[in-house]
């Protein structure tokens, strides 16, 4: 939704929050979305290279889980 409002610092914090908290169950593949959601929030705002590490921190998530 803040993605959709361009209301990037908002969206930054809660998919940082949720990622937290995906983190905390230990659910990989809801991490890995959400690093890869980081990633496009940054992409978004011309940060390619904070964007590169969230798509490579998916990546690395995926690979992990299977």
């Amino acid at each position: 939704m803040y993605m959709d409002l361009s209301n990037y610092p908002k969206a930054l914090e809660y998919a940082l929050s949720a990622r937290d908290v995906f983190e905390e169950q230990g659910n990989k593949a809801k991490m890995a979305s959400m690093e890869t959601s980081i990633a496009i929030i940054f992409q978004e705002q011309k940060h390619y290279d904070e964007a590169l590490e969230h798509y490579f921190k998916a990546l690395e998530l995926d690979l992990e889980h299977g």
